[in-house]
């Protein structure tokens, strides 16, 4: 019976096994390509990192290429302190480097060169010395030879003035630049933190796949030995009800014999009584019969009492062939209690 039941528990969970299925190869599709989007949205943001990263360099090596060129032919006039000390280009080189000196490692190479060029560029000015005539000379055009000392140190200013004005616009731009790149390596770290969290999640969403598949398999190879043994129930089950049907005819057969037996019984009650009234006047031969048909009377009976002896014996198995139909039942019952209690564990897991 417990077989039976929990045969009949297991057989149900096999459509719930292949929704669990699907639904786990569903998750790990959906897990998969949410992967493959992390992957694609971090290449995208290291393709665009590299490319602000070469364009950054590229401004660099132009502004470093600009400023060689125009220190070479540029004014090297002796200035006095006061005016080296105020000059705004050394203040901005000097807020450009302790501002470049706290960035991210990506934006070493570009600005340790752009330090180099401007630290090449104040040595170049501060040490080196040089003739005031070739100065003039490289620095002044032609036209301006006959001008004053003072005209010439107003265009000598003049001209520092407009490159100091492109060189705040090169370091602005340097440093929007190297702005947009740490947003993007930030973006970038986001987006390599958040890809790990999710090959960690798949991974244990792999785990629990493989986990579910073996339990799968085990609940397969459980419902098909429970299906073997229900096959087996049922066929004894059948070989039972045949032998309950035999025995309903053995009973038919057995209450006929007994129906017939007793009208014999009636039979020759009455011809014993007919026998008894005539017997003041029947002979030592109506003795005779009538101790035979006594005799006879007494083998019937005996023969009544057998087949009543078989009668409640077959009784006593109808009996116990309705008590194993109730149990049959009963045990059908609880097996459908224990399916929808098992139903209810499936839906809650």
């Amino acid at each position: 019976m417990r077989k039976s039941t929990a045969n009949r528990r297991s057989t149900p969970k096999q459509p719930g096994s292949a929704r669990s299925k699907d639904e786990i190869s569903l998750r790990e599709e959906e897990y998969k390509r949410l992967n493959a989007e992390l992957e694609a949205k971090t290449a995208k943001l290291v393709e665009e990192a590299e490319a602000v990263i070469a364009q950054d360099y590229s401004v660099v090596s132009d502004t470093k290429q600009s400023l060689l060129s125009k220190i070479d032919s540029d004014d090297l006039l002796e200035w006095d302190e006061d005016a080296l000390s105020t000059r705004r280009p050394r203040s901005n080189l000097k807020k450009s480097n302790k501002s470049y000196q706290s960035d991210a490692e990506g934006d070493i190479f570009v600005t340790e060169t752009r330090d180099e060029v401007y630290r090449n560029a104040i040595e170049k000015l501060q040490n080196q010395s040089y003739d005031e005539n070739e100065t003039i000379e490289d620095v002044m055009p032609e036209a301006a030879g006959q001008m004053g000392s003072e005209a010439q140190i107003r265009f000598l200013k003049a001209k520092a003035k407009a490159m100091q004005e492109e060189l705040d616009i090169l370091t602005e731009e340097c440093s929007n630049k190297k702005e947009e790149n740490t947003e993007l390596a930030s973006k970038l770290k986001t987006c390599e933190e958040e890809l790990s969290r999710s090959k960690k999640s798949l991974s244990s969403h792999e785990a629990t796949v493989r986990k579910l598949n073996r339990i799968i398999e085990e609940s397969s190879a459980t419902s098909e030995r429970l299906n073997q043994e229900l096959s087996s129930l049922k066929s004894e089950y059948d070989q039972l009800t045949r032998s309950q049907k035999k025995m309903n005819s053995e009973q038919g057969a057995v209450e006929i014999r007994l129906r017939r037996a007793l009208e014999e019984v009636e039979k020759y009650k009455s011809e014993i009584n007919r026998a008894k009234s005539a017997r003041k006047e029947s002979t030592e031969a109506d003795k005779r019969r009538m101790n035979e048909l006594t005799a006879e009377n007494r083998k019937l009976e005996k023969q009544k009492n057998e087949l009543m002896i078989g009668f409640k014996k077959q009784m006593k198995l109808i009996d116990i062939l309705k008590r194993q139909k109730m149990h049959l039942e009963a045990a059908r019952m609880l097996a459908f209690t224990e399916e929808e209690f098992v139903k209810a564990l499936d839906w809650e897991g």
